[in-house]
């Protein structure tokens, strides 16, 4: 499982955008290219593999771990191609034709809006505690999905190279959620009408709503000790809940700066919590 989250701008928006693997142990998946199925190990399930009544209605092709983002980003560290290859053009988090989109089939969902009116979900309570420079705000989630037949979950030994007897390797289905603020502004009933446009909060007085928890059921056991040992604590489901503090309601992600905290903290003023080690730049 993956998952990273570079912080992006785009037409004063804020964005964070989440990438999920999902491994596919017995899971109907398309062969790794349409021209050559042996190529990237891909895997393909039969008709008569599946059930009684079960069609395949929907098929995504991949090839190797071809996924979105710039293949050309060099890790500054080992100097050599990382894992997960982060968006240097923001647009194409969004434009299916970007050059940075995904390189092959994939599927874009429609986008869910967060908002405290018009969304009567399970989260809705949260959705009051969006605020935008301290102004009520909203938050869109878009969604889209591909397939990497070799996905390289971790490079173990920094070569650049994909190897299944060295490396951390398997087919998965790559799962993108981008996190972008919006105003409130809706107005389906004027003419024009009007949708709700991106937005950028300050440091300090913006909240969004993101999972940035762990499930109780994926961090305790029966008895509220930290699992470490059974086959669920193993599999490393990473952030799947909204619910910071395990009280059964979820929590609003505050924004703030290296200053915006120190103050919220009751620091001395001027004073700075160096994150970065760059003495306060930034």
């Amino acid at each position: 499982m993956r998952r990273t989250f570079p912080w992006q701008a785009l037409c004063a928006a804020m964005i964070v955008v989440m990438v999920v693997g999902f491994l596919l142990p017995n899971v109907m998946v398309a062969p790794a290219s349409a021209s050559s199925p042996q190529a990237g190990a891909g895997q393909d399930v039969g008709t008569s593999q599946l059930g009684p009544g079960v069609y395949n209605t929907l098929r995504v092709y991949g090839r190797d771990n071809e996924g979105a983002g710039n293949a050309l980003t060099l890790d500054p560290v080992t100097g050599r191609a990382p894992e997960d290859p982060p968006y240097t053009d923001v647009g194409s988090i969004f434009d299916p034709q970007g050059p940075q989109a995904p390189r092959k089939d994939f599927i874009t969902w429609d986008p869910i809006w967060m908002h405290e009116e018009y969304t009567p979900d399970e989260n809705q309570r949260l959705y009051q505690d969006i605020y935008i420079s301290g102004i009520n705000g909203s938050e869109k989630v878009y969604f889209r999905m591909w397939y990497e037949p070799r996905h390289l979950d971790k490079d173990l030994n920094a070569d650049g190279s994909i190897s299944e007897t060295v490396d951390i390797v398997y087919p998965a289905l790559m799962q993108e959620f981008t996190y972008q603020l919006t105003d409130i502004g809706y107005t389906p009933g004027a003419s024009p009408s009007r949708l709700p446009l991106p937005a950028v909060g300050n440091a300090g007085s913006t909240s969004f709503v993101f999972p940035m928890a762990m499930r109780a059921g994926d961090l305790f056991d029966g008895s509220g000790n930290v699992d470490t040992t059974s086959g669920n604590a193993r599999f490393g489901y990473g952030l799947t809940s909204l619910d910071a503090n395990f009280d059964g309601a979820g929590d609003i992600v505050n924004i703030d700066s290296e200053a915006t905290l120190a103050t919220k903290l009751g620091l001395p003023a001027g004073t700075w919590l160096d994150f970065d080690r760059d003495k306060g730049a930034g």
